[in-house]
């Protein structure tokens, strides 16, 4: 193999290690960016309607919002 050849494989080498690293900052960034997201909506206060507080008041518990269609009742509901 001549040396131009030699020149161009190790160039495609090195263009290919530097694409594939920042390719890996960016799904890190992305990764973060889902986490921060997932934290934000767990703060989000949830909107309960009069039937589910009476669900939970009979049992003495406070209405969290619904699941499946179905009261979510607790005693402090977190999130």
């Amino acid at each position: 193999m001549s040396g131009l050849g030699i020149m161009v494989l190790t160039l495609l080498l090195l263009v290919f290690m530097v694409t594939s690293h920042q390719d890996s900052g960016e799904k890190r960034a992305t990764q973060r960016n889902a986490i921060n997201v997932r934290r934000r909506r767990s703060i989000i206060r949830r909107t309960v309607d009069e039937a589910c507080n009476e669900y939970c008041e009979e049992r003495n518990k406070n209405c969290c919002g619904r699941t499946d269609g179905e009261p979510v009742c607790a005693q402090a509901c977190l999130g």
